[in-house]
């Protein structure tokens, strides 16, 4: 039996199920970022309970919305914007789907890559090992 023909079908076999693994997984975003890439910005005028308004571009209301709680979180505690409008208005979403699909890419084929060359320098390294014929 040859043990590296053996892995290396073995190794195939489980690239091809983790790339479905990491398709099934990212699809969501991905499509979410295209989506977004294509629809056309549109300026959001928020109101603070206190009377202060602001404006954030957006592609629609639920990015909107989650980019204003991520920017009022990410404010320090005891700090208090005296203008919000010039700090939170240059804020925009702007979608990268390239860079997101880039991502999923790297890591569907990145993972067995690495699992192929560490394979494979243990076989290299065992074989040091076998006895002479």
């Amino acid at each position: 039996m040859n043990l590296r023909r053996g892995l290396f079908r073995l190794w195939i076999v489980g690239t091809a199920l983790f790339v479905l693994a990491i398709a099934f997984v990212s699809y969501g975003e991905i499509k979410q970022q295209f989506a977004a890439s294509l629809k056309p910005y549109t300026t959001f005028e928020v109101q603070l309970s206190d009377g202060r308004t602001f404006e954030v571009q957006a592609p629609d209301d639920q990015t909107a919305a989650a980019m204003i709680k991520t920017m009022i979180e990410a404010l320090p505690e005891g700090v208090v914007l005296d203008k919000p409008a010039q700090p939170l208005a240059d804020v925009t979403f702007v979608p990268t789907p390239w860079k997101t699909l880039g991502r999923w890419v790297s890591i569907a084929f990145g993972i067995p890559l690495a699992v192929l060359a560490l394979g494979a320098s243990l076989l290299w390294a065992l074989s040091g090992f076998a006895a002479t014929r």
